[in-house]
């Protein structure tokens, strides 16, 4: 799944990449919420090693992402003559950065709540890609 979403990201078919692209967080979150409720349940947090096995297992997602932001970033700096050439990928863009930032407020409200102090936020979150975009 990590090089077919790569593919989508070069062939610039940015929307596509990007639902891959959480699906595979999602994924990876599910495991270590439960690898820490196993944890979590005989009284111990999640090891650093769990950790690092994870973050190991799942290395890919995160090159996804850089991948991901690197095309994005290009796509919104030449945004005005994309817009005029091919609005759909900036368009797109747009809406990415806007998933983004839904996602990153989710995450933050989440762990605002009552049920959320013991929960570790996901990697690579937040991510602010809104404020890079109005920066790009």
């Amino acid at each position: 799944m990590v090089l077919e979403t790569e593919r989508l990201v070069e062939s610039r078919r940015l929307l596509e990449a990007h639902a891959r692209l959480m699906e595979l967080e999602r994924w990876q979150d599910e495991v270590l919420l439960q690898l820490q409720g196993a944890k979590g349940s005989s009284g111990t947090g999640l090891t650093s090693e769990d950790e690092e096995l994870v973050q190991n297992y799942f290395s890919g997602v995160g090159r996804l992402v850089d991948a991901l932001a690197k095309e994005l970033w290009a796509v919104v700096g030449s945004g005005l003559s994309l817009a005029c050439q091919n609005p759909t990928l900036f368009v797109s863009a747009v809406r990415i950065v806007e998933r983004e930032e839904a996602l990153d407020q989710m995450f933050l409200e989440e762990r605002r709540s009552t049920s959320g102090h013991n929960t570790p936020m996901p990697p690579g979150r937040p991510r602010c890609w809104r404020d890079h975009f109005f920066k790009v």
